[in-house]
């Protein structure tokens, strides 16, 4: 029989639980609404006051023409406006050009910073105030660091003095770590009060539900008492009709009383039924139902959205498939086996691959939990996408591995840069002492024969040392009017000293006509290095041919063309689709990374080029990089 008391204890509990803990959390969430309100009138405040007052040391570092560098005016405004904070919140204040550039900071390493693609400081340009609240150990997007602390980051526009012309942009960083603490300190209080009080009505509740239940049980032992008298009573009056009629009056009663109370249980049922359905119809996880032998028997909408099928569609089908097939069984299944590959995953979370209808994988979190229904077993299958997160994963490696082989490209400049300046006087001098025995000195034919061989090996030396110290010198960070054919020749000569050259013929055939392009000379001479040590790794791959890499240049109408081309062993279209894509090689562990091409089509999309690859298994490859002649000078950011 229902029991009031279990029933109430239950529901009442849960309820008081989450009435406390909602009214924390309100709480919480007006309190933070009101400290940002209460912090951004204070730093506009503040940003007013120190323009009002500083105004004389703050405009010279806004014109165009001053560098943006630590400089004894940052240090004296820096010292001044320490003194106007004092007492406040405020812990850091930056101000920036509107064109985004860092002219002065309380922290002094960040000044000259470019922030530009800043968001917020393109709506202080507009005039607008933006916030935004960075908690402790969460990463800042606007300065790309992890912060210490709780901070509130206000960006204000900077008003010139007696007008409304924006003469830049204030950023304001205050310091709410204490309030915040002291907010969650109060929401424990207002949990733990509310809790408190709740509980005791509670107490109060359970005490009356308690009451009546007893009253109930109570009347229940007398039902029970008058029940027996009455099947006393019935078998008396079977020896007479008007008795027996009575009774089975009393007895049709009893029918009508259980048939309501049937239909009350089944409309109970119902809605249970009902409300379990509205559950399993808004829940984002995608929920699918089997039975013990892995056959589907529901989905909600969200496993529809997912998968591609519908209710219909699926029902019947086998668990498993969907599931990745190198990791699902047969689809005649055992119920055993479905169960063997299943219980791993019994209220513990595992990722898996999943298959859509289209027969697309897709990256999931799967947890199974196992039921009964009407004695039977039941599997009952949590589907979480992680698409998503594995994209943004992959991303996140993409860049740390692009930005470490940067630097490790710079390091290799600069320690060659160092090697050429230490032998270049050496061998200056070798070569002056030859030449001043050669032409001082009466020698013997043998030996100027050996004076002269050493002073063209010497002169050899030197023409290396050139190149070397040509290609590590950095040509800045703007574009600059290039030779392209004299760029590609000095790229091509020093490739010649690799040592996977050293059996491979590199060859060299110019357009004379092509122009002079402006372009980023250091990342086109990074490509070409690129595209060429690709080859010769190819040819090299190929022993049974005559190694030969060309190296084009040609002139097509509004484009420059620069191909390397190679008698390797080519590429079967399925490398060739992926050849551009980060870190997807070809190559034996340990001798390549995949990201060769992957920057040099960075580098050609930053000059509006396209990368063309023509190739085919045994034939050899040809990449072609198409460069417009007339460059957009956007100065847009180098590539990662």
């Amino acid at each position: 029989m229902f029991r009031l008391q279990r029933f109430f204890s239950t529901s009442s509990l849960i309820i008081l639980l989450v009435t406390a803990v909602l009214l924390g959390i309100f709480f919480r969430t007006l309190s933070i609404n009101l400290l940002l309100n209460d912090g951004e009138n204070k730093n506009v405040a503040t940003t007013r006051v120190l323009a009002n007052s500083l105004w004389p040391q703050i405009e010279p570092l806004l014109a165009e023409t001053h560098a943006a560098t630590p400089s004894s005016e940052t240090e004296r405004l820096h010292a001044q406006i320490e003194q106007l904070i004092t007492g406040l919140a405020v812990v850091k204040i930056k101000i920036y050009r509107p064109s985004g550039m860092t002219v002065f900071s309380t922290d002094a390493s960040q000044i000259g910073e470019d922030r530009q693609t800043n968001a917020a400081i393109g709506l202080a340009r507009q005039g607008l105030v933006s916030n935004s609240f960075v908690k402790r150990d969460q990463f800042n997007p606007y300065d790309q660091h992890y912060e210490s602390r709780d901070l509130l980051q206000t960006y204000l526009p900077l008003y010139a003095p007696g007008g409304q012309q924006i003469a830049g942009v204030f950023e304001v960083y205050s310091d709410y770590t204490p309030l915040l603490a002291r907010i969650v300190q109060v929401q424990w209080w207002v949990i733990g009060g509310t809790g408190l009080i709740l509980m005791l009505l509670y107490v109060a509740l359970q005490l009356v539900v308690r009451h009546a239940e007893g009253i109930i049980t109570r009347q229940e032992d007398q039902l029970r008492d008058s029940v027996s008298e009455l099947e006393s009573a019935r078998e008396l009056l079977e020896q007479r009709v008007d008795e027996r009629t009575q009774t089975l009056q009393e007895s049709n009663q009893k029918l009508e009383i259980e048939v309501q109370q049937r239909e009350r249980m089944e409309q109970i049922i119902s809605e249970r039924e009902q409300r379990l359905q509205a559950v399993m119809d808004n829940l984002l996880n995608a929920i699918v139902v089997s039975d013990a032998k892995g056959t589907i028997e529901s989905i909600n909408p969200s496993a529809e959205k997912l998968f591609g099928y519908t209710n219909s569609q699926i029902s019947g089908q086998n668990l498993l498939s969907l599931f990745a097939a190198n990791l699902a069984c047969p689809t005649a299944l055992l119920p055993a086996t479905v169960e063997n590959w299943l219980t791993p995953l019994i209220e513990t979370p595992t990722e898996r691959k999943c298959s859509r209808r289209d027969g697309s994988l897709l990256p999931a979190e799967v947890a199974v939990t196992r039921s009964s229904q009407g004695g039977q077993p039941r599997y009952i299958v949590s589907f979480r996408d992680l698409s998503a997160q594995v994209q943004a994963e992959k991303e996140l490696e993409e860049s740390r591995q692009k930005l470490l082989h940067q630097e490790k490209m710079a390091a290799i400049g600069s320690l060659s840069a160092g090697i050429v300046h230490e032998i270049g006087n050496p061998i200056a001098a070798i070569d002056g002492l030859l030449q001043e025995i050669c032409s001082g000195f009466e020698l013997a034919p043998a030996m100027r024969a050996d004076l002269e061989m050493i002073q063209q090996q010497t002169q050899r030396l030197i023409n290396i040392n050139r190149d070397v110290s040509e290609f590590s010198s950095p040509e800045g960070e703007a574009k600059q009017l290039v030779d392209f054919n004299s760029l590609v020749g000095r790229t091509c000569r020093l490739m010649r000293y690799d040592a996977r050259m050293k059996e491979v013929q590199l060859r060299l055939d110019f357009d004379p006509t092509l122009p002079a392009v402006e372009l980023y000379g250091d990342q086109l001479i990074q490509v070409l290095m690129n595209l060429i040590s690709n080859a010769a790794d190819a040819v090299n791959r190929c022993r049974e041919l005559d190694g030969e890499i060309v190296a084009r240049t040609r002139l097509d109408g509004d484009q420059i063309i620069l191909s390397v081309e190679d008698n390797g062993c080519g590429m079967d279209s399925d490398t060739a689709e992926h050849a551009l894509d980060a870190f997807y090689t070809s190559k034996p562990p340990g001798e390549g990374t995949g990201l060769g091409l992957s920057i040099c089509h960075s580098i050609v999309a930053l000059h509006r080029g396209e990368i063309e690859i023509e190739t085919a298994l045994g034939r050899g490859t040809c990449v072609r990089v198409v460069l417009p002649v007339a460059q957009v000078d956007d100065n847009p950011p180098a590539p990662q």
